[in-house]
């Protein structure tokens, strides 16, 4: 984490002004546990859902992360999507079946 500082010409307050830092959420659907980051805009979003991952104990294999209604790729970054700060990515665990009995 860095800190900030108050005086105007600090390092820190200058790469923050910049925005090439953004704070982003990862929430789980099915509990709605919530973890933040703050990442730069050019790093591929797979590192902070491992760490999602790790973090929560579950299976990265097994959780989809969705923001805005997409899929994200491993290499895809907060660039990429045109991120606000504070935007919130969800993880939802895969599901497979179901939805077959309703069509008999």
């Amino acid at each position: 984490m860095e800190k900030r500082s108050s005086s105007p010409n600090s390092k820190v307050d200058q790469s923050s002004s910049t925005g090439t830092h953004i704070n982003l959420r990862i929430q789980n659907g099915q509990d709605n546990r919530v973890l933040s980051y703050r990442i730069k805009q050019d790093i591929p979003l797979d590192r902070i859902m491992l760490d999602f991952c790790r973090r929560l104990g579950l299976q990265y294999d097994s959780i989809r992360f969705v923001y805005d209604g997409r899929r994200l790729k491993d290499f895809t970054t907060p660039l990429d999507l045109n991120m606000d700060d504070g935007a919130v990515i969800d993880a939802w665990t895969e599901q497979s079946g179901g939805g077959a009995a309703l069509f008999r």
